[in-house]
C-alpha cells in the first residue's frame, strides 16, 4: 500500500478533494509558562521551546474515499497521510497492517449523502476528545455547515464518554452512524474531514473561538455555574483508573492542597454537566498533567491553572500551557523527577515546592 499526501491530494485538479482553509501555518515561539516550581532544567526548556510550529487548520471535502478503522482514509490501494490530522505513517502503519489482515473479509458499507469524519488517534482518551475531536465541530461551523444537520461517523469502540460528549453539545445518537471499524469500510457520496485546532502541544488560532462555540452550546442546554467568587479545585487523578504518570506523593501534596482551601474532586465520577459546572466556577486550579485538567476548556479567563508533572516523560507536552494562552488562563507548573526505568513514568514532586508554589502564586501574588 502505497502512503499518498491528503493535503497535496487536494491541490491536484480533479482530485475529487477540496480543501476549504480556516487558519494559516505560523511559527511562533511558545508563551513560557507563568511560573515554573521544581527543575525546569535545559532539556525540558528545550522541550518546551522546540515546538515552534502551528499546522493550518481547515476542512476537506472528499468523494470517493473509505474510511475503516477509526481514522484510515483510503482509495484503492492508496492510504491517505495528513500532518493537519495528526495521521502520520508511523500511526497508519499499525492501522494498515489490520487493514491487510482483514481485507478478505472486510465489507463496503455505503452511506448515502454528506457524512463526517470527527474521529482520529487518541479516540478512547478522554482529552482528546476535549481539545481534538469536540473543536473539529466549531471547523466545520465556520465551514458554513450545520452541525445539528450533519451525520457523523464513529466506529462501535467509541466511549461511552465520547458520546455524551456529543450530546452535550446537541449532537444525538440519531446523528451517528455508528461502523465496525475492523470489518467494514464506509463509503460516503461526500465526506467532511475537518482538521484538529492544535499541532502537538500548540493550539492553532481558531481555539478559543472553538471553546466559545463549545461553551455556548452547553449553555443553551444546560444550566451554567452559580456565579460568585470561584473555588479552589484540586483535580486528582486518584481514581482515573490509569497507571501512566502517577504522582506517588499524591496524598501528601492532595493534603498540602487542602489546607490551602481546595477541594479534591475526582471529575470522571460526575456527570458531563456538572463536571462542566466545577470547572466553570473554579477560579483556581492545581492537577496532575493529563485529559482531567484539560476540563480547564471549561473554566473562565483568569483562572489560575498549575499543573504537576514529572521531569522526564516523553510523551506527556505542555498543551496545558497553550490553552490557558489560548484562553487567558495563567499557566504554570511544579515539576518534580520521573523515577528513572519506569515505564509508567512515575513521579513525586518535592512538597517544599509544592508549597512555595501554594502560598506564592496561590496565597499571597495576584498574578
Amino acid at each position: 500500500m502505497a502512503f499518498r499526501s491528503l493535503r497535496a491530494e487536494a491541490a491536484r485538479a480533479n482530485s475529487g478533494i477540496v480543501y476549504v482553509g480556516l487558519s494559516d501555518r505560523c511559527d511562533s515561539l511558545p508563551t513560557p509558562p507563568r511560573f515554573t516550581f521544581g527543575s525546569f532544567d535545559g532539556d525540558l526548556a528545550k522541550r518546551y521551546y522546540h515546538e515552534v510550529l502551528v499546522l493550518e487548520t481547515g476542512l476537506f471535502v472528499a468523494t470517493g474515499m473509505g474510511l475503516s478503522g477509526t481514522f484510515f482514509l483510503s482509495r484503492g490501494d492508496a492510504i491517505f497521510e495528513c500532518d493537519q490530522l495528526h495521521l502520520h505513517a508511523g500511526t497508519l502503519d499499525t492501522v494498515a497492517a489490520a487493514h491487510e489482515l482483514t481485507r478478505f473479509s472486510r465489507r463496503d458499507r455505503v452511506e448515502a449523502g454528506r457524512c463526517v469524519m470527527l474521529l482520529g488517534p487518541g479516540h478512547t482518551i478522554y482529552g482528546h476528545w476535549l481539545v481534538d475531536f469536540l473543536p473539529k465541530l466549531f471547523v466545520l461551523h465556520a465551514a458554513g455547515y450545520d452541525i445539528d444537520t450533519l451525520r457523523y461517523l464513529v466506529p462501535a469502540d467509541t466511549p461511552a464518554f465520547g458520546i455524551a460528549l456529543l450530546e452535550l453539545i446537541g449532537i444525538g445518537r440519531e446523528r451517528l452512524i455508528q461502523y465496525d471499524p475492523l470489518f467494514e469500510t464506509v463509503l460516503a457520496d461526500e465526506l467532511l474531514i475537518p482538521t484538529l485546532v492544535r499541532t502537538n502541544s500548540r493550539t492553532a488560532p481558531p481555539f478559543a473561538d472553538a471553546v466559545a462555540f463549545l461553551m455556548g452550546r452547553i449553555a443553551e442546554r444546560h444550566a451554567p455555574a452559580p456565579a460568585g467568587h470561584g473555588s479552589r479545585l484540586f483535580i486528582s487523578r486518584a481514581r482515573a483508573g490509569r497507571g501512566m504518570r502517577r504522582l506517588l506523593n499524591r496524598e501528601r501534596i492532595e493534603y498540602l492542597a487542602t489546607e490551602a482551601g481546595f477541594s479534591v474532586v475526582h471529575p470522571e465520577q460526575l456527570t458531563l454537566p456538572d463536571q462542566v459546572r466545577l470547572f466553570q466556577g473554579a477560579s483556581r486550579i492545581i492537577g496532575e498533567y493529563g485529559s482531567a485538567l484539560h476540563g480547564t476548556i471549561f473554566s473562565p479567563p483568569e483562572t489560575i491553572v498549575c499543573a504537576l508533572r514529572g521531569s522526564g516523560s516523553p510523551i506527556a507536552g505542555f498543551l496545558q500551557s497553550s490553552i490557558g494562552r489560548a484562553l487567558g488562563q495563567p499557566t504554570g507548573y511544579v515539576i518534580g523527577p520521573t523515577r528513572e526505568g519506569d515505564r509508567l513514568e512515575s513521579f513525586e514532586v518535592a512538597e517544599q515546592d509544592f508549597a512555595l508554589c501554594r502560598d506564592l502564586v496561590f496565597g499571597r501574588l495576584p498574578l
